[in-house]
């Protein structure tokens, strides 16, 4: 997982897209509804695997943009699942 400043962007999408240089060719999905807003997208990257397709997602969270990376040593339908609920989970705590 990475934090930054999310800067001019107006949207988790644009900042994925412009800071990853995602392609046209990438999957991308977004992610909405009382969550934090949040957009997904697989890229092909260096991870701990050698050189894999792997899952980034961004969701911001006021002025932050939180960036987390999933990669499997093989393509695995139930991990990229998992990684989509938790990213899809992730809300704003009730304040006290």
């Amino acid at each position: 997982m990475q934090t930054t400043d999310k800067g001019t962007a107006r949207t988790p999408q644009e900042y994925l897209v412009v800071s990853m240089k995602f392609g046209a060719t990438c999957r991308n999905t977004g992610h909405s509804g009382e969550r934090l807003p949040a957009y997904s997208g697989m890229t092909r990257m260096q991870t701990p695997f050698g050189l894999r397709d792997a899952r980034v997602a961004d969701v911001f969270l006021h002025q932050q943009a939180f960036r987390f990376f999933g990669a499997a040593r093989e393509a695995n339908a139930g991990g990229e699942r998992a990684f989509l609920d938790t990213v899809q989970s992730l809300h704003r705590s009730a304040s006290r």
